[in-house]
């Protein structure tokens, strides 16, 4: 529906997003980089449109690309909490771990005054990548009892997976992965927490 209206209505910088937004949750990186190329060659300065290339990148798991977007958003201050968490959270799917993942972690958490459960997770899962397990524990504590929740969430259980993972605590490592589900309702989601999961239990498995 969305490309249709675009389309129809190609000069609706409204529908123009919504639709290379929808692009890019639908694993279509190609199409939605090329509309935002061509895009910012009008408007090279266009803040809307760098934020959703750093996401296309983010998304597609392009590390390089990634990296030099995020200057780029930087220098034109267009950046925001979510675009410095997304980074900072597509940092764990890298093979080694950018250093500056902890400080966007980190500049996510003071742009939203410690108040979003998604960032503060992000936050707890890099403590816990990095073996600073028990600061990890105190923020997954400080969202399960603000969210009222006593079943933790897909995101609860990868931490305590990882934290008991650096305790070499394997066993406890792989049921708490298992309890990770996939998302429901996005089967284009790249950077899952489902797909940390797995990545995980297949190391513990073989034995590695």
């Amino acid at each position: 529906m969305l490309a249709r209206l675009y389309d129809t209505y190609p000069d609706s910088e409204k529908i123009f997003y919504y639709y290379t937004n929808s692009l890019i949750s639908n694993g279509d990186y190609a199409k939605a980089e090329q509309l935002l190329s061509k895009h910012l060659a009008d408007d090279p300065n266009e803040k809307r449109a760098h934020s959703l290339l750093l996401r296309d990148y983010a998304y597609k798991l392009d590390f390089t690309a990634l990296e030099k977007q995020m200057k780029k958003c930087i220098d034109l201050n267009a950046i925001g909490e979510n675009d410095y968490n997304l980074v900072a959270w597509v940092e764990l799917f890298n093979s080694t771990l950018n250093p500056k993942a902890l400080e966007y972690a980190r500049t996510a958490m003071k742009l939203s005054d410690e108040k979003e459960d998604y960032i503060i997770h992000t936050m707890a899962t890099l403590y816990a990548e990095v073996g600073r397990c028990q600061e990890a524990w105190q923020l997954i504590n400080k969202v399960m009892l603000a969210s009222g929740n006593s079943a933790p969430s897909n995101s609860d259980w990868y931490v305590f997976g990882r934290i008991a993972e650096q305790y070499g605590e394997k066993g406890e490592a792989i049921k708490a992965y298992e309890r990770v589900k996939p998302p429901k309702n996005r089967p284009h989601d790249s950077i899952s927490t489902f797909i940390l999961a797995q990545k995980r239990l297949k190391l513990l498995k073989d034995g590695r």
